[in-house]
């Protein structure tokens, strides 16, 4: 009994290459910087809490470079706190860019094998009769109706007419 199969860091190599791939570093890259935006950080609190105080340091770091501030610290430590802060919301910009691309790269091509779907149910018979009770059912309509105790739990209760 021989079983061909792909080996583990050939499987692990093609991963790699599809995480990332040009296409989607390119448009994550370009997307982390487009992230940068308030009201997109708006939506990852933590982040934008962070891009504030980037944004706070930068303004006192070019009040100390002015000479209008003195500071216990020197300038080159802002800077590089500074710049620690801006590639750690780059960063947190370009992960969450490239799941996004990530999930349209699949999602796009679970779009492109998509088929006529298949039931289980055998070949079709079109010539056979059905019965009144399953023309109620196709043709019955569901409608939802709130009582007091329903809207208390909140949830509605449906009635077939």
């Amino acid at each position: 009994m021989s079983t061909t199969s792909v080996p583990a860091p050939a499987i692990n190599l093609a991963r790699r290459q599809d995480l990332f791939s040009s296409h989607i570093v390119v448009t994550a890259l370009k997307q982390s910087v487009l992230m940068l935006r308030p009201d997109v950080q708006w939506k990852n609190p933590v982040m934008f809490v962070v891009e504030i105080g980037a944004v706070l340091t930068l303004l006192y770091v070019i009040q100390i470079a002015l000479g209008n501030v003195s500071s216990a610290a020197s300038l080159g430590y802002f800077i590089a706190l500074d710049a620690w802060l801006f590639l750690t919301v780059l960063f947190a910009n370009f992960a969450t860019a490239i799941a996004e691309e990530r999930g349209k790269a699949q999602a796009e091509t679970l779009r492109k094998t998509r088929g006529p779907a298949q039931s289980g149910r055998g070949p079709a018979r079109s010539n056979t009769p059905r019965s009144a009770l399953s023309r109620r059912r196709t043709s019955a309509r569901i409608t939802g109706r709130w009582n007091s105790r329903a809207r208390a739990k909140g949830s509605r209760i449906l009635r077939v007419r």
